[in-house]
C-alpha cells in the first residue's frame, strides 16, 4: 500500500511541476536542491560501502519530502546525507552556513550594468548564525578558474545584500564562488552562474525580428529552438533563478549565427560537442525540450542514448544529477549521442522514432545502436516507447520503477536490464516487471537489486551494470 501511494504522491508532483508557470518560487528551491544532490552523489561516488548505507536513511526522507512539496525539508536532508556520506564533520559555524546559499539579484546581465545584487540566502531553518567576524569572500571565474572580479564583506552585510562591482568583467558566461572564513577556517559554499552580455536588449530584439520576419526559412526545431532561448533570456534578466545554470552567452550567439547560417542544423550540432546544447524538436504543434551532447570527435554516425527523468525532474536532471552526470559522461565515452527529453505529465509529445527523424538533420545518426534508460516514471516512458517500437533499441534499462503488462511478448526479445534498490519504493513495480517480460520468453532480461540503495541512488548505484550489459548487447547485435 506504502508504494502505491508513493506512486501515485510521484504522479501528482509531477503533474504539478509540470504546469507551474515559469516564475514561481519553488524554482529557486529546485535549483539548490539540484546543486545539493550533486554535491551528494560526488560525496556517494567515493564512498565505502558503509557511509553509502548509512546515507539512505535521510535520502528516503529527501526523496519522500520533495514529493510532498516539503523543499526546504527535502534540502536538509540532503545536506545530512552528504555529511555522512563525505564522512564530515562540521564545527558549529560551519553547521549555520551550510544551509545558505548565493542569491545573484540576475543570472543574465547586460554590459552596461556596472554592479550585481547579490546576497547569501538562508535555504532551510537552523536555530544558530555564524559569528558576527565571520568573512564571505566572492569570485567571478571565467572557465579556467581565473579570478576576474572579487570581493569580500562580513556576514551581516553579505545577508543583507551587497552590490559586486561588475565594471571590469568582460562579456562572457561565468561562474560565481563563495568562500565563508572563520578565524583561518573556510567552507565553500555552493557556485552559481552569472552571463554578462553586450548588447543584450538590442540582439535579443534583433533575434525575434528576424525569427519572425523570415521564419519560413527554418525548420519547426529550428524555430522551436530559438524561442525557447529568447524565452530563457528575457526570464534570466530578472530576478527569476532558473533550474540550472545555463551559458547563455553562447546560446544567444549561435542563435544569431543559426538564423544567417548556411546550414543552421549543424552549426547547432557543432555546439553540442563535448559540450552540452539544448534543443527543441518540434514538428508542427508537437514539441519535446531535451539536453543533447556529442563526443568531442564525432566523426560518422553515432549511436543514440535516450534518457528518461523521474517524476519532477526535466530534461536536464540526468546531466547534473543521477550520480552528477554519470550516465551522460559514460554514453559519450561509448562515442553515442546522448539525448534527455523532457516529459510532461501526459507523457511526450513526440515517440523516440520521431525523435530521432527530427534529430537527423542535426547529426549522422546509426539508428542499428539505440539504447533507452529510464528512471521511475521514467521507465515506464522507457517500456512505453520500446512497446511501440520494439524494433528500434539495441537494449533498454528500467530502473527503479516499472509494471506488469498485459502483453510484453512483444519487447520480450528486446535485452532489458530492470535495477531496483532494496530500499526502493519503486521495487515492486521493477521486479513486476521484470517477471512479466522473463516469463514472456525473455533469454536477454537481467534484474538486479542494490542493497542499502534507496529510489534517488538507484540509478547511480546502477549505471556501471547498465552499461556493461549494453556494452554485451551491442557486441550480441552486430
Amino acid at each position: 500500500m506504502r508504494r502505491n501511494l508513493c506512486s501515485a504522491i510521484a504522479v501528482a508532483v509531477f503533474g504539478l511541476f509540470a504546469f507551474l508557470p515559469p516564475v514561481v518560487s519553488a524554482q529557486v528551491e529546485r535549483y539548490e536542491l539540484g546543486k545539493r544532490l550533486r554535491r551528494f552523489e560526488d560525496a556517494w561516488q567515493t564512498a565505502p560501502e558503509r557511509q553509502r548505507s548509512d546515507s539512505a536513511k535521510p535520502m528516503i526522507d529527501a526523496v519522500n519530502s520533495f514529493f510532498s512539496l516539503r523543499l526546504q525539508t527535502a534540502m536538509a536532508k540532503l545536506d545530512q546525507a552528504w555529511l555522512i556520506a563525505a564522512d564530515r564533520t562540521l564545527s558549529d559555524w560551519q553547521t549555520a552556513v551550510l544551509r545558505y546559499r548565493l542569491e545573484p539579484s540576475a543570472m543574465v546581465v547586460d554590459d552596461n550594468l556596472n554592479a550585481l545584487r547579490i546576497a547569501l540566502r538562508a535555504s532551510y531553518g537552523g536555530k544558530t548564525e555564524p559569528p558576527a567576524d565571520t568573512l564571505v569572500g566572492i569570485q567571478v571565474v571565467d572557465g579556467t578558474g581565473q579570478r576576474l572580479v572579487s570581493a569580500e564583506r562580513p556576514w551581516n552585510e553579505a545577508t543583507a545584500g551587497f552590490d559586486l562591482n561588475l565594471a571590469t568583467l568582460p562579456s562572457g558566461d561565468f561562474v560565481i564562488r563563495g568562500t565563508v572564513v572563520n578565524h583561518g577556517e573556510t567552507f565553500p559554499l555552493l557556485p552559481t552562474s552569472l552571463s554578462k552580455i553586450d548588447r543584450l536588449s538590442s540582439r535579443l530584439e534583433s533575434v525575434e525580428r528576424s525569427l519572425a520576419e523570415q521564419s519560413d526559412r527554418w525548420s519547426d526545431s529550428l524555430r522551436a529552438t530559438i524561442k525557447e532561448r529568447i524565452n530563457l533570456l528575457k526570464r534570466a534578466q530578472g530576478a527569476t533563478i532558473l533550474e540550472t545554470d545555463f551559458p547563455f552567452g553562447r546560446l544567444l550567439a549561435e542563435s544569431e549565427q543559426a538564423l544567417t547560417a548556411e546550414n543552421p542544423h549543424q552549426l547547432l550540432a557543432v555546439g553540442s560537442r563535448d559540450q552540452d546544447q539544448w534543443l527543441v524538436l518540434a514538428e508542427k504543434r508537437k514539441q519535446v525540450a531535451v539536453r543533447v551532447r556529442a563526443p568531442r570527435d564525432a566523426a560518422g554516425p553515432l549511436p543514440v542514448l535516450f534518457l528518461f527523468h523521474g517524476a519532477g525532474g526535466s530534461e536536464n536532471m540526468f546531466f547534473e544529477t543521477y550520480g552528477s552526470g554519470r550516465a551522460v559522461k559514460l554514453g559519450i565515452e561509448r562515442g553515442c549521442l546522448v539525448v534527455a527529453p523532457r516529459q510532461g505529465l501526459g507523457g511526450l509529445a513526440l515517440d523516440c522514432a520521431e525523435m530521432l527523424d527530427l534529430l537527423a538533420p542535426f547529426y549522422e545518426l546509426d539508428r542499428s545502436r539505440v539504447f533507452l534508460i529510464g528512471h521511475s516514471m521514467g521507465a515506464a516512458q522507457v517500456i512505453r516507447q520500446v512497446s511501440l517500437h520494439p524494433e528500434l533499441p539495441t537494449a533498454a534499462s528500467a530502473i527503479g520503477g516499472g509494471r506488469p503488462i498485459r502483453d510484453p511478448r512483444a519487447i520480450a526479445q528486446v535485452p532489458w536490464f530492470v535495477a531496483a534498490g532494496a530500499l526502493d519504493f519503486g521495487r515492486s513495480g521493477a521486479k513486476a516487471f521484470f517477471e512479466s517480460v522473463r516469463d514472456a520468453g525473455g533469454q536477454q532480461v537481467q534484474y538486479q537489486e542494490y542493497h542499502g540503495v534507496e529510489h534517488m541512488v538507484i540509478v547511480q548505484a546502477a549505471l556501471d551494470d547498465v552499461f556493461r550489459f549494453f556494452d554485451q548487447a551491442g557486441q550480441r547485435g552486430r
